[in-house]
């Protein structure tokens, strides 16, 4: 497994891009060894299947939540880029928040895709999260 990890980054996704405290793109491939009638030992692995790619991201609540679109739409893929890598065809896996009195709402969420991760590392300027209004547990009533 291979992971990427990135912090303070935009993420695009489907056109939308938005700021996100953490970033984490993983790859698995599920692989066999593979045995040929003339060897008594290989060297050589065969996918069983297709690489599994995931997502996982980490961003503050602003008020535009553009993953929780995605929490009940099951037809449509989710392209997207960040820090030079590109990604097409995921699907939302998990979506949480937590609320703590007096702090800021912190959406995770995670995607996952078998489709190629094309593109290469790129050097990017961390974000600074400042004058990006974030949304607080003391912005919410609950009604009856």
């Amino acid at each position: 497994m291979s992971t990427y990890s990135f912090r303070n980054i935009f993420l695009n996704l489907s056109g939308s891009i938005f700021p996100t405290y953490s970033i984490e793109l993983s790859s698995q491939a599920d692989t066999d060894t593979y045995f040929n009638r003339e060897n008594k030992y290989s060297t050589i692995l065969r996918a069983k299947n297709p690489i599994k790619n995931s997502l996982k991201i980490s961003y503050p609540l602003t008020g535009y939540d553009i993953v929780r679109n995605y929490i009940v739409d099951d037809y449509n893929n989710i392209s997207g880029s960040f820090g030079g890598f590109y990604f097409s065809g995921a699907k939302l896996k998990s979506y949480s928040f937590g609320l703590n009195p007096n702090s800021e709402i912190i959406i995770n969420a995670e995607f996952n895709f078998w489709g190629p991760i094309t593109g290469s590392f790129q050097t990017f300027n961390q974000i600074q999260l400042t004058g990006i209004e974030k949304l607080d547990t003391s912005n919410i009533t609950f009604t009856n």
